[in-house]
């Protein structure tokens, strides 16, 4: 069974990117696993804004998606 993971690729009006780090070390864009199942499932975006608030505190009225960028589910 497959668990897609959301995220955004975050940066500012100086091009740069935000990443986080996770517990190994590693660094990250904010990202992570859909939560719910069948028909309760949060949406990709839905993920992706949760994840990225819960990660970096960014609420969904800071973040300004670029339509040419964004992926489909």
């Amino acid at each position: 069974m497959s668990h897609p993971c959301a995220g955004f690729v975050l940066f500012n009006e100086s091009s740069e990117v935000a990443v986080v780090s996770t517990p190994k070390g590693w660094y990250s864009f904010p990202k992570g696993k859909r939560e719910g199942k069948g028909n309760k499932r949060e949406s990709l975006l839905e993920a992706a804004y949760r994840e990225t608030y819960e990660e970096t505190g960014m609420t969904k009225e800071e973040i300004e998606l670029i339509p040419e960028l964004t992926l489909a589910e």
